[in-house]
């Protein structure tokens, strides 16, 4: 995980570019990605900085369950 995400890295400062990844490891997108939007059945059920992706509600209830 850790190669990747300095992979990752490694190419947004040599290229001076952004990144669009589709990941599902939330701990290389919390570690990489400045911005998030999450999709639920492709939709949009939350966008923004990562750590208000992180925690909410929408999110939690999508991918732990509305009972966690």
């Amino acid at each position: 995980k850790q190669e990747m995400v300095r992979y990752v890295y490694r190419i947004m400062d040599e290229y001076k570019t952004s990144v669009l990844m589709i990941e599902h490891d939330m701990g290389i997108i919390m570690a990489i990605a400045e911005r998030i939007m999450v999709l639920d059945f492709g939709s949009e059920i939350a966008s923004g900085p990562a750590e208000a992706i992180q925690n909410n509600p929408a999110v939690i209830d999508a991918y732990l369950g509305a009972e966690h």
